[in-house]
This record gives C-alpha cells, structure tokens and sequence, in this order.
C-alpha cells in the first residue's frame, strides 16, 4: 500500500491546499496519515476572536476579556475550523484520511469530531483515530490485501507548552524526580516553567497548564496539574499496550506518535538538545513496528539532517524504520513523506 504521511500543519490552508493538489495529481496514493496538530493553535484562535470583537464594536478588548474568551471561546471556534473549513476543503480528497490528534489539537473536542466526520463518510472517509488504539488498516484499494494494522497515540513527554491535554510524565520513575523538585522548592508555582532535572536530564516544563473540559454542555479550558500517577505515564501506556497486543503484529503495523523517539536525529530542538520521549525509543526498538511516524518537532529535520532511522540496522529482524515528518507549519512549504508498506526502507520526503 502507498501512503502519504504528514504531520503540523496547524490550519495551514495553503499547506492544505497542496496536500489536495499532490493527491488528486497522483492517483498512486492509497491513504493519507496526518500525525497530529491537525488545527489552528490556539493563541491564532484566540486573536481571530478578540479581532472579530474589536472590529464590530469598534473598541479594544481588556486583559480580563482576553483570558475570558481564551477560556470559554477557543474549544469551539478550533471544533469549528474542523467542520467548517477542514472538512470542505479535504472532501475533495479521493482517498481515506487517518488522522491522530496532537497536542495542540483538544482532546475534548475528539468524540464530537469523530461523529461528525461518521456522519459524512458518504461525502468522505475520514476518520480521526481513538488514541492509543489499534485498529486495522484499509486504503483506498489495497489490492494485494495486504495484512496492516494501525496505532495512533496523540500523547507527548512533559513540556513548557501551556497546553496540556495530551502531555504526559515520559517514564514512571520521572515522578520521583519532580516531586522531589518542588518538595524541595515549596515556593515554586506549578503555574509557571522551571528547569527539572528529570532522569539524569535538564528539562524545561510546565507541569500545571491548560485542559479542555466539557463543564455543564460548555467547552472550555481549564488550569490543571499533569497527573503524576504511574498508570497515566507513557512507559506504562505503551506497557499496557503490548500486552494486549500479539507480537507478530507488530511487524505489520504503522504507528503514527505524535511525538519522537529520544535521543534520535528525529528530536532534536533549534538549542540542539533532544526532546522526544524515552519510553517511545524503548517502545520501538523493543517491539520493532513496520514504521513509526513523527511530527511534533518541526525543526527537527532541519536540525540533523536526517528524517529516516533504520530500527534493524544491525539486525536482521523484519524492515522497521521510524520518520519524523519536520513540517514548519509558518512556511508556505510543505513537508511530507511518501512509503509503500512493502518496502518502507524506501521512504521518500518531499517539500513542495
């Protein structure tokens, strides 16, 4: 099967555009994977609103209102631009989208979309994955009808971002380490980012941001802690995980991380440092999937060089590579990647 895969482009229409363009002028494609940050973010949500406000009441919007329509107002307007510019743009789109939220997309507004775009299967097939799911994959023909499965998980490592509804403490043992931080430092608002020494690495996070809520029928969003248990680590999702899963499965099946592996060319910051998750690289190079996609560090292919690492490369286990995708959603250039499920060491990125 011949898939196309790209990740944040964060309501870039003129990259949407030539996602479109290159589908309908290569009929070879048999699915596309968007691997998270589907949407606008949210301060360009936030100033559209406030712009809007200003323009019809001829006045300027206070502090007070900013915070108030970045709370109540943001949720909606972002389940907006999906149903009302997303959607009729891609329905032209000939070939099914798999779609995994990242984590400036809100989690709250997963379930509403995933009806939505049900309901309009006759127009097109999209379908915005369930995290931390495995289904089973179906292109657009799949004629050799190949055996292929399908992982999302739209969770990232703790971060300094402000959103917080898909981060997560990376391993179990990183919990120690932050409590132990401001059960040292009492006077240090969880509100605000602190530089943590967190397994063994100098980390820069935010460990109380925002989360989407559905309270009383309204989206909004909400300041709230990372949860600090172990179960809702990523070392304990991805454990959980392989075990309902079989092990043969893996060699048949495409994860789509919103996040990359750490320590990998795939991670690398504009600071040089690495940011991606521990328990994904121990994830893939135990379990060895068909090929793991990444986004979530725009730069990071500029930064090394490098979009593909071989899994197997001092092995001689089955093909399993990882990709990170290096969109920079601010450039009208568009980045992405071409594989074919039958020989994935021949991956292609492209920038149109």
């Amino acid at each position: 099967m011949k898939i196309l895969a790209t990740s944040d482009l964060h309501g870039n229409i003129t990259q949407y555009k030539k996602l479109l363009n290159f589908i309908i002028n290569n009929k070879d494609i048999e699915a596309i994977f968007i691997d998270g940050d589907i949407s606008v973010r949210r301060s360009i949500l936030r100033d559209a609103i406030i712009k809007n406000i200003e323009e019809k009441e001829n006045r300027i919007v206070t502090p007070e209102e900013k915070t108030e329509i970045e709370s109540t107002k943001v949720v909606d307007k972002q389940y907006e631009w999906f149903t009302d510019i997303f959607f009729p743009l891609m329905k032209q789109s000939s070939v099914p989208i798999y779609m995994n939220m990242g984590n400036a997309d809100y989690k709250i507004n997963l379930n509403r979309l995933r009806k939505f775009f049900e309901n309009k299967k006759e127009e097109i097939d999209i379908i915005l994955l369930e995290n931390n799911k495995l289904i089973p994959l179906k292109g657009k023909n799949n004629k050799e009808k190949e055996e292929l499965y399908l992982y999302s998980l739209s969770n990232v490592s703790l971060s300094s971002h402000r959103n917080k509804d898909w981060e997560s403490i990376d391993m179990k043992n990183d919990i120690e380490d932050i409590k132990e931080y401001f059960n040292s430092h009492p006077d240090s608002p969880k509100k605000e980012a602190h530089y943590i020494v967190i397994n063994g690495i100098e980390k820069r996070i935010l460990l109380s941001g925002l989360k989407s809520k559905n309270i009383e029928g309204k989206m909004i969003l909400v300041n709230e802690q990372v949860s600090l248990s172990q179960e809702d680590t990523l070392e304990e999702m991805l454990e959980n995980f392989e075990k309902s899963v079989s092990p043969d499965v893996f060699s048949k099946t495409i994860c789509l991380m919103h996040a990359p592996p750490y320590g990998t060319p795939l991670d690398i910051v504009k600071g040089g440092e690495h940011a991606g998750s521990i328990a994904f690289k121990n994830f893939i190079n135990k379990n060895k999937p068909l090929i793991s996609i990444h986004g979530h560090i725009h730069e990071s292919v500029n930064m090394s060089n490098v979009f593909m690492v071989d899994n197997n490369i001092n092995s001689s286990k089955k093909q399993s590579i990882s990709v990170s995708i290096g969109n920079d959603f601010k450039s009208k250039v568009f980045s992405f990647v071409i594989f074919d499920t039958k020989n994935v060491l021949n991956v292609q990125r492209y920038q149109i």
